[in-house]
């Protein structure tokens, strides 16, 4: 019988996920670099680039095929 695992209290997981999403074609195979104040991102799909800061918005994303 494998050894029994005790489980982690879930206290710390409580805010919310945010998934990064390419902006131009909503793709999510992205680089993604710290630079600075901010983050570098860019699609390896369609290869858009931009940048984020933590506070600020995310660009609108375009509807696929739009």
């Amino acid at each position: 019988m494998p050894p029994s695992r005790t489980l982690r209290a879930l206290a710390g997981y409580e805010h919310p996920t945010q998934l990064a999403v390419c902006p131009e074609c909503a793709g999510y195979a992205l680089d993604i670099a710290a630079q600075g104040n901010r983050y570098g991102f860019r699609c390896q799909t369609c290869r858009a680039h931009w940048d984020w800061r933590p506070g600020e918005g995310w660009p609108p994303v375009r509807s696929p095929g739009s």
